[in-house]
C-alpha cells in the first residue's frame, strides 16, 4: 500500500511562529485506506475535530503556544 492522498496544514501567527504538518492517506489501486490521525504541533496547541473518510482529519482550533493568539490555518 502506498500514499494515495495527503493534506498539508500550515499554521501561522502574527508573532511569526509557523509550522507545517502533512497527514496522509494510504491505499492501493483497489481501494482507499484510512487517513492518519491528526498530529501534534510543536509551536501550536491544536484541537482536531472529527475527520472525514474523503477529506481526512480537520483542525477544530489552534492557538500559538508563544503568545496565545489564534492561529491562521492554511490547508493545501
Amino acid at each position: 500500500m502506498g500514499i494515495i492522498d495527503s493534506t498539508t496544514f500550515k499554521l501561522s501567527c502574527s508573532c511569526r511562529s509557523a509550522e507545517l504538518q502533512t497527514v496522509v492517506q494510504y491505499g492501493s489501486n483497489y481501494g482507499a485506506g484510512e487517513w492518519q490521525s491528526g498530529k501534534s504541533f510543536d509551536a501550536f496547541d491544536v484541537r482536531w475535530g472529527p475527520g472525514h473518510s474523503v477529506s481526512g482529519p480537520q483542525i477544530a482550533s489552534a492557538a500559538c503556544k508563544a503568545c496565545g493568539s489564534p492561529a491562521a490555518i492554511e490547508i493545501s
